[in-house]
This record gives structure tokens, C-alpha cells and sequence, in this order.
């Protein structure tokens, strides 16, 4: 994901899978400014999404720029396209691998409930309706 896709993103349907598990972070001023006004340009979609996605976007830019460098003179083989294919080495190796083992350990786990991977502001608005209806009764 691209930081130039996210406009295109942010106007379009949400289908991503969230993670059973919460992270709590305080952000500088700045970035809660920032943040503020990205959720009033694009409301129908959650501070949460929002964080999310310029996260992916940073982290894609990190992995691509993160360096690797090449073991061999020679190539390991040919791809369909008839790239070359190096044995690397280096932090960009790495942050693939430990991805790859992160990915299949948190796919494994289950959500922890039906509103797990809501954001709050969801999860409370949930309660209150569920709340709302047992007292019409």
C-alpha cells in the first residue's frame, strides 16, 4: 500500500480482518491534530481504520527501503518474467522473514469474541442499542 492510495481507499468499502489483539498508543499532539482532521474529512471511517492504514502504508514504505544486499555473484535461478533471483541477505530479509512468522501465528488465532476487532467507539454503540432494546420492552 501506497500513501498516495489511501485517499482512494478511505472512500471505498473496509473488508480487512483485525487482530484479536488491542494496542494502546499516546500520540504527539501533532499526530492527534493530524488524525482529527483526516477523521472529519473521511467520517465514515474510524480513527481506527485510519490508523491502520497509514501504518500499513508506512510499513510498506519501511520494507521496501529497508537494505539487503546480495551473497552470491550469480544468481540463484530466473523468475517467469526472467528477473534474476539473489540470495540476500541483511534488515530487509529479516523484516520479511519475522513478517511471514508473525502473519501465520496471528492467522491462527480466533477472534476473542463477536466484536472482536471493533473499535470501541463500535463496541460501545453496540452496548448501547443492546441496551436501548431491553428497555423499549
Amino acid at each position: 500500500m501506497n500513501t498516495k492510495d489511501l485517499h482512494a481507499i478511505w472512500n471505498a468499502p473496509d473488508n480487512s480482518r483485525l487482530t484479536a489483539k488491542q494496542y494502546t498508543v499516546r500520540l504527539p499532539i501533532r499526530v492527534a491534530a493530524q488524525l482529527a482532521a483526516l477523521s472529519e474529512m473521511y467520517p465514515r471511517k474510524t480513527k481506527t481504520e485510519l490508523i491502520g492504514d497509514l501504518l500499513a502504508a508506512a510499513l510498506d514504505q519501511l520494507a521496501e527501503d529497508l537494505p539487503t544486499t546480495n551473497i552470491e555473484d550469480r544468481p540463484l535461478g530466473w523468475d517467469d518474467n526472467g528477473e534474476p533471483g539473489w540470495e540476500q541477505k541483511g534488515p530487509g530479509v529479516t523484516f520479511a522473514r519475522l513478517v511471514k512468522k508473525y502473519l501465520k501465528e496471528f492467522e491462527t488465532e480466533g477472534p476473542a469474541g463477536d466484536d472482536a476487532g471493533l473499535p470501541m467507539e463500535q463496541k460501545n454503540s453496540q452496548v448501547r442499542r443492546r441496551e436501548n432494546r431491553r428497555t423499549k420492552k
